[in-house]
């Protein structure tokens, strides 16, 4: 099971946490290597056979947040995350993604804030999809 866990820091961040599950229950959660990093991360969508995993995360934000992905590698050990591409990322804060039950489709909201020299930021939110074949590019 993997999750997100808010540590009551000076800065508030939030981390990618797993359990494994045994006959006994879940045994206690443990920081998953690579994928945290100095700012909020959190799981998004997690394959069904644990080969890979996409994340949202701050950190550079603006330019650098959004969705990221992970490949597992052994030993309950990630790669490291690599920004998902400019259709998904590029026009501001990526997150939620999931998938269709086929995997055919693959949908995510986006968060677009720009400011404005003459009144408030205008913010525009979407949802989005596209092919999922992007994926097995990683």
């Amino acid at each position: 099971m993997y999750f997100y866990r808010r540590f009551d820091t000076d800065n508030g961040s939030g981390e990618i946490m797993m359990s494994m599950e045994d006959k006994n229950g879940f045994k206690t959660p443990a920081l998953v290597s690579k994928l945290n990093g100095d700012s909020f991360e959190f799981p998004v969508l997690v394959d069904g056979q644990n080969q890979w995993l996409i994340l949202g995360t701050n950190r550079g934000y603006p330019e650098q947040a959004g969705l990221y992905f992970s490949r597992h590698l052994e030993d309950r050990k990630w790669s490291t995350p690599i920004r998902l591409p400019q259709n998904i990322n590029g026009y501001g804060l990526a997150f939620t993604a999931s998938l269709t039950s086929d995997h055919t489709y693959f949908f995510f909201l986006n968060r677009h804030i720009s400011d404005s020299s003459d009144g408030p930021p205008s913010r525009e939110e979407g949802l989005f999809w596209l092919s999922s074949s992007f994926i097995s590019k990683f």
